[in-house]
């Protein structure tokens, strides 16, 4: 089933269903990236990473959460060509004309 919702949110919605698998020492740490999803730093245009689900994949192994960090792996938390679309049609053909073909 398709989601409307951004990539974004449906990760940290996703990681906010995992409160209940979280270790209690590990509960600020989630909190974190939840914050961190929402703003975009997870994401594949928003985030200032070279590599921001490979990061997802290792914060959320770092805290037991295999099914996030395999999610991330298959691709469930890749940018929708619909977000990719948007990205280009505001900031990338100004990153797109500085690359040298």
């Amino acid at each position: 089933m398709k989601s409307n919702l951004p990539t974004t949110e449906r990760l940290a919605q996703d990681l906010e269903a995992c409160r209940v698998d979280v270790h209690p020492d590990n509960q600020p740490f989630l909190d974190t990236m939840i914050l961190s999803a929402r703003g975009g730093y997870y994401d594949d245009f928003k985030t200032p990473l070279d590599f921001p689900l490979r990061q997802l994949a290792a914060d959320a192994l770092k805290i037991g959460l295999t099914r996030i960090a395999q999610g991330a792996i298959d691709g469930r938390y890749d940018a929708t060509p619909e977000e990719g679309q948007a990205w280009c049609d505001k900031e990338g053909k100004d990153a797109l004309a500085d690359l040298d073909y």
